[in-house]
């Protein structure tokens, strides 16, 4: 992170002395839309607007106001020093709505504790004009179990101009003067039990001149724990290419609007009604993101690693009777470890990026065709960072340029919880370590000393005269033992086992192959440094030799059956890398035990002879 600095902190008072820190966030977005004008600003310009979800059962709005153009030809500088933060908005659901709105809710510490919050989170802008900040901000969130919620606010213009909602949702204020915060409730709330509540995008509404006449709802896509996504409605309404709604003389995101008109924001549709459910019996969805510009199409990440990139054609069936027929265009199967975070690149999704468990980062050539209608395209890698970080990559946001990526790993995301909402905690400890650091330093000076006393008294006990007094202890093994233990396990044999459910398969000799050369690489690595010791368990294993499968099975890419042979061939290096483990360590042990059983042998043969 060299190079960046800290624009802003939010630090909200201190509950009192001992007070439970804030909960920490999950998902953090910037608003595609505009917002208005900051009368207090010395500058005319509009703020940003930042949405936090995070554990408590609420989303907090921040407007970041007070920009300063130290270029005239653009408005993305941000001074640090004239940067000013408000948090004037919350988005809660119906249930704590009326727990507030009654005096019951408490504050967000509070609710934290009781709720895991939202989990998931979008924003899109609900305008398919030409006009690139216009339109109605829509933003949807999850939470674990399927519950969704979906907010709808107008757009700046239509304010000014006096424009009202048809559809206004309830709000209330807590608090007075700048404590005040009002709370919003959502204008849709529907649960979908087959969704996890963890993943959620919504359907581009910039793209609308290209989806079904039919289709009158934004659609919000969930992923579910059998691999499958489910398309629904939201139950807020889309705008049109130039259409009219019923019941309203506005037009849905439509700035021209005269004043006093009021805008209709919700459909007709039942909220949470499925439209479609894609894929299935698959690894559980770990993330989701739609193309930009090509019609209903996205890419799904998985726990197993996989990338799926789904389409549905854009034929005229589908134009006038709405309905889709997604079909799977490509798997990439870069990784063995899931991915959870994904992104297009900003303007036309040309490049599809991919941030794994492993800290990997994946970039890959999505440009498809020039008719830009489909993903029939093939799409490649064309990079991959392999210590892009040394942690999960949790978040991924492509810059609109195109040209740039921002990731965020866990920690990164642990750090702008604690940045936003000062952790009270973690000043205490920080104060505490320094008044106690020479002691700490006395103290383990002193356990090294010991330690290394120990250590000596042992080994020189251990060896006495040559003959061993207690069995050697694995940090104690040498070359000899090492070599003897590579021996003892037979790869090749252990993966004829393990492979034995391909010979059923119905490209038996392909399918065969590919299992038995995964499994025997990573069997062969894996048991050597378990017996070596370099390993003290299975996930050590993964860290060292996980990201040797793509390497090691890569010759299986142009193989046939496509992508089947080079998936196989990925998945037995898994299981070739937990069954060299176990053997390695099971072979050591005895390795060990028989030579401690030879020594007491000696040891008693050497007692009668001296009697």
């Amino acid at each position: 992170m060299s190079g960046y600095r800290t624009l802003h902190r939010i630090q909200p008072a201190a509950d009192g002395e001992g007070s439970s820190p804030p909960p920490p966030l999950w998902r953090v977005r910037f608003s595609p839309c505009r917002s208005p004008s900051t009368p207090s600003s010395s500058s005319a310009s509009p703020s940003l607007r930042l949405l936090a979800a995070g554990a408590p059962d609420e989303i907090r709005c921040h407007s970041l106001a007070e920009r300063t153009r130290k270029d005239a030809g653009t408005d993305d500088v941000l001074d640090a020093s004239a940067m000013r933060v408000e948090c004037k908005e919350c988005l809660v659901s119906n249930e704590t709505y009326e727990a507030i709105a009654n005096n019951s809710g408490g504050n967000a510490t509070e609710r934290g504790k009781a709720a895991l919050g939202y989990a998931a989170l979008d924003i899109v802008r609900n305008y398919c004009g030409a006009d690139a900040t216009a339109g109605n901000e829509v933003a949807a969130a999850a939470q674990l179990g399927g519950r969704v919620c979906v907010w709808c606010r107008l757009d700046a213009a239509l304010l000014e101009k006096g424009a009202t909602p048809a559809d206004e949702a309830a709000s209330t204020t807590v608090g007075e003067g700048s404590e005040s915060i009002t709370y919003i409730r959502p204008h849709a709330e529907f649960a979908v039990d087959a969704a996890t509540g963890t993943t959620l995008a919504i359907r581009p509404p910039t793209l609308a001149n290209h989806y079904s006449k039919r289709d009158t709802d934004i659609m919000v896509a969930l992923g579910c724990a059998d691999g499958s996504v489910v398309l629904c409605k939201s139950g807020i309404l889309a705008a049109k290419p130039g259409g009219d709604h019923a019941g309203s003389s506005g037009t849905v995101g439509d700035t021209s609007s005269s004043s006093g008109e009021a805008i209709k924001i919700l459909s007709d549709s039942t909220p949470g009604e499925i439209v479609a459910t894609v894929g299935g019996g698959h690894a559980c969805v770990m993330s989701l993101a739609f193309h930009p510009t090509i019609p209903n199409a996205f890419a799904v990440g998985r726990k197993d690693g996989t990338v799926d990139i789904y389409s549905s054609a854009a034929t005229d069936d589908y134009y006038h009777a709405g309905d889709l027929n997604f079909r799977r265009m490509h798997r990439l199967v870069h990784s063995s470890f899931p991915i959870r975070a994904l992104s297009f690149s900003g303007q036309d999704g040309a490049l599809l990026f991919a941030g794994d468990d492993d800290g990997k980062l994946y970039s890959y050539d999505a440009s498809c065709s020039s008719e830009r209608t489909n993903m029939a395209a093939p799409v490649k890698l064309v990079a991959c960072a392999l210590t892009a970080h040394k942690g999960w990559v949790m978040n991924l946001t492509a810059f609109p340029d195109a040209k740039s990526l921002n990731h965020f790993e866990s920690l990164l995301l642990l750090q702008l919880s604690l940045e936003m909402y000062a952790n009270n905690s973690a000043a205490y400890w920080k104060r505490q370590q320094k008044r106690d650091k020479k002691s700490t330093l006395l103290l383990v000076a002193c356990v090294l000393v010991l330690a290394c006393a120990i250590g000596a008294v042992l080994h020189h006990n251990s060896t006495s005269n040559g003959v061993l007094t207690q069995r050697r202890a694995l940090s104690e093994t040498t070359e000899q033992h090492w070599k003897l233990c590579e021996t003892r396990v037979d790869s090749r044999q252990e993966c004829i086992a393990v492979c034995q459910p391909e010979r059923n398969s119905i490209q038996r000799k392909v399918m065969l192959d590919s299992c038995l050369s995964g499994c025997t690489q990573a069997n062969v690595i894996s048991t050597s440094l378990a017996c070596r010791g370099k390993a003290s368990s299975e996930e050590d294993v993964f860290d060292e030799i996980g990201g040797l499968a793509y390497i090691h099975c890569q010759k299986y890419q142009s193989v046939d059956p496509k992508p089947d042979a080079f998936a196989t061939c990925r998945k037995y290096h898994r299981a070739g890398t937990k069954s060299g483990f176990r053997l390695g360590t099971d072979a050591m042990t005895k390795i060990l035990d028989e030579e401690w059983e030879d020594a007491q042998k000696g040891l008693e043969a050497e007692d009668m002879w001296k009697e």
